[in-house]
This record gives structure tokens, C-alpha cells and sequence, in this order.
């Protein structure tokens, strides 16, 4: 899978401070439902290609993105080109493909039927896809562990977005990015990783720091369960493994198992 140019992200980031002639003032943002507060731009004035700026993915570089389905190939074309909604069109070329990207890093393929295609459009407009991977969403729960230093918990709609976002690439809506933020995740991502996102995977998570709203919570035992989760499971805050079998308790929560004893959850 072809990197993304990170120097390339930055252009694009400056090009639309002056472009797009963006206010920032502080809203809402949806992921999958859930509201999250973040810094967001206003007055976002709408740069859409038009239909005669259609490429053809067989003739430049993303040759990694060519579907042998025919018609499958023409929907990509016309998505990474155009844009099918407002939404998509004001993204602009460069994010409509990574939104590509993360859909082939999350399900191992391209997209094949209209419902596939479907689960695009939906995490280019931050919603959940209808499909879901397990090795993705573990991937992304392994990553949130290096990012926040804790398990997450999935009931928890902060922690739930940021391994959503990582997992499946959803997008910020294009009126609601907010790219000063988007710069100082960037900065986040190099001081937690020691280097600039480079993958696609690295983006996602770039994504997630910016807007998921998960943070890094008190964990006095550094097990990796949060102190406010070793309430919940009622294991003991300042011993990393309750059960003394040898795993500490937040490696036993995020892999099912129960920290206080033998046995599932």
C-alpha cells in the first residue's frame, strides 16, 4: 500500500488556511452519532472539482486502487475526481483518497458492490461503515494502547470514536476540520511515535488524536486499565495484577479474560 505524502498533507493544509478563508470558532462533531466538542471552521467556501477534472486511476500513481471490476472502477474514479455529495466534494481530491486508502487497510480490498461503495461515502461523512472488521478494530485498539497509554472502553463514546476512527479511517466533516488542530496532531503523533504519520494507518490515528476526544487517564498501577475502569471491574487500583496469575489486569481485560480470576468475562 502506496505512503502518504506527508509533505504533500501540509501543502494542502496551507492551501486551504488560504483558500477556504477559514474562522474558527468552537462547535460539535459527529462521529457515528456521537457529539464531541472541538475547535471547527466557519465560512467554508465550497472548492469542488468539476466533471471535466475526472482522472482515470489506471493513468497515475495510485495504481494500488484499481478494481478489476469495471464499474466498481468507475464509481472510485468519479468518488476520488468529484465527489458525490457536498460533503465529499468540499473534502477535495487528496482526502477522498485516503478515505480509499483506509477503507482498503481496513477491510484488505477494494471496494466491490454498491454497499461496499456505500460504506465509503459513510466514513468520508464520519459515520460508521455497516461492515465491520474484527483484525481492524484490534489493530486500532492496539494502537490507541501506545497513544493513551490505557485499554479503551468501548462504552465510553470518546474512546468507542477514537478506535472507530483508527480502525476505519472516518473522516471530519470538511466544514467542521478544523486545520490548526489537524497540524497539532500531526505534532501529538511525532512526540507519541517519534516520526511524522507516513501510512495510512498512521493518518487514521493522526485523525484520532485530533478529534476523538480520548485522552490519557489516571492509571496508578500503569496496568493499563484506567483507575476509573479498575472501579468498574472492581479490581485493585494499586496492583497491576489483582488475580496474581501472572498478566497484568488491563492485558487481561482487552483480551477478554477476567483480571479477578479464571475464566472469560
Amino acid at each position: 500500500m502506496a505512503d502518504i505524502d506527508f509533505n504533500g498533507y501540509l501543502r494542502e493544509l496551507n492551501e486551504n488556511n488560504n483558500v477556504l478563508k477559514i474562522k474558527f470558532d468552537h462547535t460539535n462533531v459527529m462521529y457515528g452519532g456521537n457529539k464531541y466538542s472541538s475547535s471547527t471552521p466557519n465560512d467554508l467556501e465550497n472548492k469542488s472539482n468539476s466533471a471535466g477534472n475526472k482522472i482515470n486511476l489506471n493513468n497515475n500513481q495510485n495504481n494500488d486502487l484499481i478494481s478489476n471490476n469495471k464499474s466498481m472502477q468507475n464509481s472510485l474514479d468519479d468518488f476520488i475526481a468529484s465527489g458525490v455529495d457536498d460533503n465529499t466534494r468540499k473534502l477535495g481530491q487528496g482526502e477522498r483518497t485516503a478515505v480509499i486508502y483506509s477503507y482498503k487497510s481496513a477491510f484488505n480490498k477494494l471496494p466491490e458492490t454498491a454497499d461496499e461503495m456505500a460504506d465509503v461515502i459513510k466514513i468520508a461523512n464520519g459515520r460508521f461503515p455497516s461492515q465491520t472488521n474484527e483484525p481492524a478494530e484490534k489493530r486500532a485498539k492496539d494502537q490507541f494502547i501506545k497513544i493513551y497509554k490505557r485499554i479503551p472502553d468501548m462504552n465510553d463514546a470518546k474512546d468507542a470514536a477514537a478506535v472507530k476512527v483508527m480502525a476505519y479511517g472516518l473522516r471530519q466533516k470538511a466544514e467542521n476540520r478544523n486545520l490548526n488542530s489537524e497540524k497539532a496532531g500531526i505534532k501529538s503523533f511525532k512526540s507519541i511515535f517519534g516520526n511524522n504519520p507516513k501510512t495510512t494507518q498512521d493518518w487514521n490515528a493522526m485523525q484520532a488524536i485530533t478529534y476523538s476526544g480520548a485522552v490519557r487517564k489516571p492509571d496508578a498501577d500503569g496496568d493499563l486499565l484506567s483507575d476509573e475502569m479498575e472501579k468498574k471491574y472492581g479490581t485493585d487500583p494499586n496492583g497491576s495484577d489483582t488475580d496474581k496469575d501472572g498478566f497484568k489486569d488491563g492485558v487481561e481485560v482487552n483480551s477478554g479474560y477476567n483480571p479477578k480470576g479464571s475464566g472469560k468475562l
